[in-house]
């Protein structure tokens, strides 16, 4: 053959003659012993308990210039980052951004505040005051704290709970109860009071359980401070604790189900607004149910101008997110900022014809001008809310630390879990002073804030900057704004949590236990409740990484003839069975949820194959990654029961941990018929060669071709 037809033959394509690279190896074929004589394997056996509780209390001890710079830069991020800031290329892209996520912050801020049934005011000052010191203690460089739905949905259940203007225990409802209450004017506290509470709307009755009986009265705002400050002392207590790695209990299925779920209480609680109906605040178990009866039975009771006002607003907001941004989006660096301008024309249009007078459309109200002056939350509330707020706290937590680790990923940085915990739980309490909701990072913001350019955080020290002449001089500005349009604003922009039902179906197709989780997921918080739902969501997530624990991979092994492969006998009709020979392969821990397992799973595999003349079975470890008592129980039992079979054990294992507890349990070595190997091949080999008995004086030499 010619060179110009060998050329040819070897760059053909891939289907018509695959050119495959070759291995071919020759070496000795040794035990274990020799294999880490030969190779010299390191003994690396750390420090002992004690000793490494020594060192650490030896370290924190030690007093030093550098090890306290170590600790300033640890505990407050900005001053490493700070002194290497380059003003010069990074300062105009962080105010560009900036200013974009401030405007962004006025329409969410206000409307999600809502969702807290808080004063609108309220979204405003946890964009501003937790951000600020957010700045100083924070890892990430491109998420943008301030309102989330989900977070102030949740705290909303908590203020409707303990700062109703009204509270009456939950009724079978029906019309002709809503009609009464709706039409009376005066409407008694249940609680043990005389004091009549008088009432204006329907909307501002809080329907409890029937087991809740009376509740003291605070103000939205004062139930506020008292949940920040909570959900700020818990995210402390978890950074002492050093719980960062909490963040990862909550799957990305888990989240996405939980989170899917809390788009529909936000868009049940939009309804009333997008309609102007009226209708009661549900709380307790199954309360979404009772708000859509309350719902259709009100429907009929809707003001046209305000559904033409929702009608309108979502019409421009639908248009320009489907049709007009793709355009413009390709031409402009900055996004138009559509939530911005429909707050505006709602405002004016609100302003110059008078829709709340003339039409009956509900409007914002009373919007404080100034920054709020510091106060304490009531301490006689703290003590009811403390459990309350734990679920709050692990899911804001949770989801800035996973966006924040987005970006991380994406511009090559790292973001300390634990440091988050302390900087968002010294944001929240902060923020608790100055009448802040708790804080969480928003996606969309995240996302607009990194697009745009934003390198650091100084894009939210811009963004605070702005809502300052906000708080200082526009917010009253706002006041004649139509609740329609806030409520039109959340509705359009829950489409990206609505479209995570697609996670669903992707998770059907690669894993079946992500499928459970989602569902339990979101079911359990859709129709049972936000908290409970979070709590059913993660025992679902830990018990089926119990169930796969307690039952990892088992299977025999096969030679692939002239190889040196050993593959799922069960899976690849290639792979060869010997019938005197077994190779029982493990993936996973051997513990004391599955330790039953492993000798149960190699009788049972054995007895498929129907072979009864078994001289050898080979142990192969090279999967197992982690072995406790039980299981070295399990192991060394089932040898001794082979053993007392008259069947030769090989164990083949490269993880030293795990046969060093194992070897702790049963010194493997010093057991007749047990030999130990470095890989699968040593075994065959020295079992097909004959010198398996007499390893003091085999050297067998093993070919692959």
């Amino acid at each position: 053959m010619d060179d110009d037809t060998a050329s040819q033959e070897l760059f053909c394509s891939a289907e018509e003659n695959p050119v495959k690279p070759k291995i071919y190896f020759e070496r000795e074929a040794v035990d274990q012993f020799y294999f880490d004589k030969r190779y010299d394997r390191q003994q690396q056996e750390g420090p002992g308990l004690l000793k490494k509780a020594t060192n650490y209390l030896g370290s924190c001890c030690t007093c030093s210039s550098k090890r306290a710079r170590k600790i300033v830069e640890t505990k407050l991020p900005v001053t490493e980052w700070l002194p290497r800031y380059d003003w010069l290329r990074d300062l105009k892209w962080d105010i560009i951004s900036g200013i974009t996520v401030a405007v962004m912050h006025i329409p969410q801020g206000l409307g999600y505040a809502m969702l807290a049934n808080c004063p609108p005011i309220l979204g405003i000052y946890m964009a501003f005051f937790p951000v600020l010191i957010y700045f100083f203690f924070g890892t990430s460089r491109h998420i943008s704290l301030g309102s989330l739905s989900v977070v102030t949905l949740m705290c909303g259940r908590v203020v409707s709970m303990y700062a109703p203007e009204a509270v009456i225990s939950t009724p079978s409802l029906n019309s002709t109860t809503i009609e009464t209450i709706e039409n009376a004017t005066e409407i008694p506290f249940i609680g043990g009071t005389d004091q009549p509470e008088t009432m204006t709307t329907f909307q501002d009755i809080v329907f409890l359980p029937d087991n809740v009986t009376s509740l003291p009265q605070y103000t939205p705002t004062e139930v506020a401070m008292a949940i920040t400050f909570l959900v700020g002392v818990w995210q402390l207590v978890m950074h002492l604790l050093q719980l960062g790695i909490l963040g990862v209990l909550l799957s990305d299925s888990l989240v996405s189900g939980f989170t899917t779920a809390a788009a529909v209480h936000v868009f049940t609680s939009q309804i009333k607004y997008l309609f102007g109906i009226r209708i009661g605040k549900f709380s307790g178990r199954f309360s979404i149910i009772s708000t859509w009866i309350a719902i259709f039975s009100n429907i009929k009771h809707t003001n046209i101008s305000t559904l033409v006002v929702s009608v309108i607003t979502i019409g421009i907001l639908v248009v320009n997110n489907e049709i007009l941004k793709p355009i413009y989006s390709k031409k402009l660096k900055v996004p138009v900022p559509i939530e911005m301008i429909a707050l505006l024309c709602g405002t004016l249009a609100s302003r110059w014809f008078s829709l709340n007078d003339e039409f009956g459309i509900r409007v914002v109200g009373y919007i404080p001008k100034g920054i709020p002056e510091p106060a304490l939350p009531p301490a006689s509330l703290l003590s009811s809310l403390v459990m309350d707020t734990l679920p709050i706290a692990v899911v804001a937590y949770a989801v800035s630390l996973s966006m924040g680790k987005i970006f991380a990923q994406k511009h090559r940085y790292i973001v300390d879990s634990n440091q988050e915990l302390l900087a968002q739980g010294l944001a929240n309490v902060g923020g608790s002073f100055f009448s802040a909701l708790p804080i969480s990072a928003s996606l969309s913001r995240s996302l607009i804030q990194e697009s745009v350019g934003g390198k650091t955080q100084i894009a939210s020290i811009v963004s605070c900057f702005l809502l300052l002449m906000v708080l200082l001089f526009i917010g009253p500005f706002f006041e004649p704004l139509p609740l329609a349009v806030l409520a039109s604003i959340i509705v359009v922009a829950l489409k990206g949590m609505f479209l995570q039902f697609s996670d669903l179906k992707r998770a059907l197709q690669v894993s079946l236990y992500d499928a459970l989780v989602w569902i339990a997921a979101f079911v359990s918080t859709a129709f049972i409740d936000i908290d409970i739902g979070l709590i059913i969501g993660v025992l679902t997530a830990l018990f089926i990484l119990v169930l796969q624990a307690y039952k990892p991979h088992a299977c025999l092994l096969g030679n692939v003839p002239g190889t040196e492969l050993y593959l799922d006998i069960s899976k690849y009709s290639q792979a060869f069975d010997d019938a005197e020979m077994k190779i029982y392969n493990w993936s996973g821990g051997i513990h004391f949820a599955n330790a039953d397992s492993y000798s149960k799973e190699f009788y049972k595999l054995v007895k498929a194959t129907k072979y009864s003349s078994i001289q050898y079975v080979v142990l192969d470890f090279t999967s197992v990654s982690f072995i406790d008592m039980a299981g070295c129980r399990a192991v060394t039992t089932l040898i001794k029961d082979l053993i007392g079979e008259k069947t030769d054990v090989l164990v083949v294992y490269q993880k030293g941990g795990v046969m060093e507890r194992l070897n702790k349990c049963q010194d493997l070595s010093s057991m007749s018929h047990v030999y130990l190997f470095a890989t699968v091949a040593d075994a065959v080999t020295y079992t097909k060669s004959g010198l398996l008995h007499n390893l003091a004086n085999g050297e067998v030499n093993i070919e692959c071709r």
